[in-house]
């Protein structure tokens, strides 16, 4: 896995062995970020079930100004945390080992401009986190939710405020996109 552009375009990852994550392709990495464009320049970034931490750390490298990543796997934060001493980035960075739900509920009242949700596939919590995200406005204006799940995981249209922007599939993967908007 590699960083795909930016600041530290092709520096290669360090990522967890084994079955237990599922590291965002590098083609759909690609095409996320084509489609959210300039959002993530001085962006302050959330990377829910983060992983190896590679689409924070894309962010960063497109020019994030804060991103703070969650996991519970103790593997996946030390993975996480040779990713960013590698790149150097320690200052713009937050890592949490800890659930996502006391995650939402610790940075409640903080504003992100990108947010990405990436659990388990077979993990069914995500419109729980749109709802709170939704219910404590922790999306930016002009920010951006996407959710990357299993192909034939579909989402309601809208929550509250959060509408579905557009959504697109690669292969058994789908990638859901939610802005806000007028009340749905």
């Amino acid at each position: 896995m590699r960083v795909i552009a930016g600041e530290f375009r092709s520096r290669k990852l360090n990522t967890l062995a084994g079955d237990n994550t599922r590291p965002t392709q590098d083609k759909i990495k690609e095409s996320m970020f084509s489609a959210i464009g300039n959002i993530v320049s001085e962006a302050k970034v959330l990377d829910l079930f983060a992983g190896s931490g590679s689409v924070g750390l894309e962010s960063l490298s497109r020019g994030a100004k804060e991103v703070f990543f969650c996991d519970m796997s103790r593997d996946a934060i030390r993975i996480i945390e040779s990713n960013i001493k590698m790149l150097k980035v320690e200052t713009k960075c937050h890592v949490r080992k800890m659930s996502y739900e006391l995650m939402l509920k610790q940075q409640k009242g903080d504003i992100f401009d990108f947010i990405f949700i990436d659990p388990p596939y077979e993990n069914k919590i995500i419109e729980e986190c749109l709802v709170f995200i939704e219910d404590n406005e922790m999306l930016s204006e002009y920010g951006v939710v996407i959710v990357e799940t299993h192909k034939d995981d579909v989402f309601k249209e809208g929550y509250g405020c959060l509408y579905k922007w557009k959504e697109k599939k690669y292969g058994i993967t789908r990638l859901t996109y939610y802005k806000k908007g007028i009340t749905v």
